[in-house]
């Protein structure tokens, strides 16, 4: 069996060692338990590359994405394990009506990058996730959002985050990715992840 790194390289994600990295980091996580996911929710799709990536490494698992742009995906017609839908990733109402009652073992926020827009998956996931579910919230501090002045100082953009959600704080632990041994060139980015998990 590859590795995540190796089939995120094979599709061109930005998660694989060539950019953030993050498929170092997601393997050590998700690993021990890459058998038993049965499904994962990505805000954000762009060519669907993760998604790909995503449906190699998890046997088990039906891959959702969600994007209010699909004219990237290189194809759209779904895989048997991957499912995309059009729409705001981030509105409730809209998550709501499209998985009613859905228990996610993992979501990832992938989208917009803007922190107050993270902190809406936060607060909406974190009640719908299975008992060893996790949230990834990429990039944490990356974007300049208006609408929270300092939001590229990471420490700033963690205060926002841990004083808004309204769940289990010490869930909650943020992991700069920097750390992690990488080859990548998104040195432009904070290369920061929030995770949250059960």
């Amino acid at each position: 069996m590859k590795t995540f790194s190796e089939i995120c390289a094979e599709e061109g994600t930005d998660k694989a060692p060539q950019g953030h990295a993050y498929s170092f980091f997601y393997e050590s996580i998700l690993k021990p338990k890459r058998e038993y996911i049965r499904n994962l929710l990505e805000i954000g799709v762009m060519e669907g590359s993760s998604h790909r990536a995503w449906e190699k490494w998890l046997p088990n698992a039906e891959i959702y994405g969600v994007d209010n742009n699909l004219e990237q995906l290189k194809n759209h017609i779904d895989k048997e394990r991957i499912h995309y839908s059009q729409g705001d990733g981030y509105d409730r109402f809209y998550l709501n009506k499209l998985y009613p009652d859905k228990v996610w073992d993992v979501v990832i926020d992938d989208g917009c990058h803007l922190i107050h827009r993270q902190i809406e998956i936060l607060n909406h996931f974190h009640d719908k996730l299975s008992s060893y579910g996790h949230i990834f919230i990429e990039d944490v501090g990356s974007w300049d959002d208006s609408f929270v002045p300092g939001s590229m100082d990471i420490q700033k953009a963690k205060e926002f985050l841990y004083d808004n959600f309204i769940g289990a704080k010490e869930k909650l632990v943020l992991i700069d990715s920097t750390m992690i041994p990488r080859m990548g060139h998104c040195d432009r980015w904070n290369n920061y992840i929030l995770m949250y998990s059960n």
